[in-house]
């Protein structure tokens, strides 16, 4: 299921792009614990509490694996249960792809939250393209480092 993002234009995309660059620099992601490597990918995002009338905010992706992503955004405030309401700005195509997840951790660094998402939904065939993508991605910057 494919749905309208909603840009709002001026929305600091890129200032969270700078401030997730910086961010890798002073702390590179560990796959020490995880299961499924991380890939570093910088998708618009847009979020909410899974609450009726909460509006979405504004974030972006800082990585994306095979079971969710770590995000930052100005600040959020999770929902009761720790789920969210995401809309992926598909990086491929011109559609969105609505995501749940819930939040397993969030810290606030230099003023901006970060957290990490496990996802609940998400269609499985966008996931893998997505994925994809980011492998895609990641192999070139490793050819292109050798």
């Amino acid at each position: 299921m494919s749905k309208n993002f909603n840009d709002h234009g001026d929305i600091n995309t890129e200032s969270l792009a700078e401030f997730v660059a910086r961010l890798d620099e002073e702390m590179p992601p560990s796959d020490e614990k995880r299961k499924f490597i991380r890939f570093s990918l910088n998708v618009q995002l847009q979020l909410k509490p899974v609450m009726p009338g909460v509006n979405f905010m504004d974030g972006l992706t800082r990585n994306f694996s095979r079971e969710g992503f770590s995000f930052v955004s100005e600040s959020f405030t999770p929902g009761a249960d720790n789920t969210l309401e995401f809309m992926l700005k598909h990086p491929l195509k011109d559609i969105v792809v609505p995501v749940l997840g819930d939040v397993m951790w969030q810290s606030t660094i230099h003023g901006k939250s970060l957290a990490g998402i496990k996802f609940k939904q998400i269609e499985s065939e966008l996931k893998v393209e997505i994925l994809d993508h980011a492998y895609d991605i990641w192999l070139q910057d490793k050819i292109k480092s050798i």
